[in-house]
């Protein structure tokens, strides 16, 4: 999953890429359109490493000092580091509420089994028609 998360950054100049297409593995749907990627995609290979030790020993910083090989003081540096980062990665995706698409909301339903596949063309077809 690291790998992928790698992707998320210009392999030329290491700025943001913009997210444009989505697609299942499963059934190979393709949904295109603007999405915004996680704030998780944000953070640099040594901040998920760190977060992922964090969160494999719970948080007990004894334990993160063992497996790393690194003083408390390290620790708390690095510790600091990640909520600094984290922090002003969640103030950069703060955006007002966009209303669901509607034609989302349809697939939505249409997965959870809610709506059968060809009631939900009929609602898609309504939407491609009248836009």
């Amino acid at each position: 999953m690291l790998v992928v998360l790698e992707y998320l950054k210009c392999p030329v100049c290491s700025g943001s890429l913009d997210v444009t297409a989505v697609a299942c593995a499963c059934c190979q749907i393709e949904i295109k359109g603007s999405f915004r990627p996680h704030w998780l995609t944000g953070l640099d290979r040594e901040q998920l490493d760190f977060l992922l030790t964090f969160v494999r020993c719970r948080g007990v910083i004894r334990d993160i000092e063992a497996l790393l090989g690194i003083s408390y003081p390290t620790v708390r540096n690095r510790v600091d580091q990640l909520v600094d980062a984290v922090e002003g990665l969640l103030g950069q995706t703060e955006t007002p509420s966009i209303p669901i698409d509607p034609r989302i909301a349809i697939l939505e339903r249409l997965a959870s089994g809610e709506i059968s596949p060809d009631r939900a063309m009929t609602l898609l077809d309504a939407f491609s028609t009248h836009p």
